[in-house]
């Protein structure tokens, strides 16, 4: 029996190192600046202009390579997808989890902090729209929508959504130089491997989408939603627990 190897054209290897590049210097670059200011409001604005790296490397590649028709095509990919109600239950899984999680610390001698968790539930609408569009959501245009089927042409689908996972993971690196960053707080080692959990599942729910990137959008919201509750509930995140449910939820998805 022969095997066939995988050949990826050049075009795609250019246009995905491309994309890589550009997605990291437009996200470090501003990141990088808002680690040496001092001032909270500057270094916000310059979080969450890092944050749109990979939707702008994802447009400007996009357009260099295919016009307008493809930058067009590319933004299509917000659209619902007939078919993929199974995909859009990853976000109410990964709520899920992050309930799961809070249950699990007050039954082993957390505490609740009611007035911290009562006033952060008013700005709840305001704070999944935000998420969404500026603060996590705004990136799936980048990763699902361009970097995910261009990995997906070369490796199998675990494999794929590894690498993205692991490249997302890296990607998120400066904000530990941060003041104020949600990340400060969390260990690497273990942001990274919830990364790589929360991208097979992200990846799952595209791909069950027909390629749409709406249920990544939304699971995404869902993720940085839940730990901000999660801080808010018990002034910490317990990652650890958090990534294990995670996990857990993506080695299920991706036997399927």
């Amino acid at each position: 029996m022969t095997q066939q190897s995988i050949s990826i054209p050049r075009a795609d290897v250019g246009h995905t190192t491309a994309y890589l590049v550009g997605a990291f210097v437009l996200s470090w670059l501003p990141w990088s600046i808002a680690a040496t200011l001092g001032a909270a409001g500057p270094r916000t604005a310059l979080v969450f202009l890092g944050g749109f790296g990979p939707m702008a490397a994802a447009v400007a590649v996009t357009g260099h390579s295919g016009g307008w028709p493809a930058v067009r095509a590319l933004f299509g990919k917000y659209a619902h997808r007939r078919g993929s109600a199974r995909a859009y239950l990853v976000a109410p899984v990964i709520l899920l989890a992050a309930a799961l999680t809070a249950a699990g610390a007050l039954l082993t001698g957390g505490t609740l902090d009611t007035g911290a968790l009562l006033a952060a539930l008013p700005a709840l609408p305001v704070m999944i729209a935000m998420i969404a569009l500026v603060g996590g959501g705004n990136e799936e245009l980048g990763w699902r929508g361009f970097l995910g089927p261009r990995l997906r042409s070369a490796l199998p689908p675990a494999a794929a959504h590894l690498t993205l996972g692991l490249i997302w993971a890296v990607w998120h690196a400066p904000l530990w130089m941060i003041a104020g960053t949600a990340q400060q707080g969390l260990p690497f080692a273990v942001f990274a491997v919830t990364a790589v959990a929360v991208s097979i599942l992200l990846g799952w729910a595209t791909e069950r989408a027909g390629g749409g990137i709406l249920p990544a959008v939304l699971a995404h919201t869902a993720l940085n939603a839940g730990l901000a509750l999660l801080q808010a509930a018990l002034g910490e995140v317990p990652l650890l627990p958090l990534t294990a449910l995670l996990m857990a939820a993506a080695l299920t998805v991706i036997r399927r």
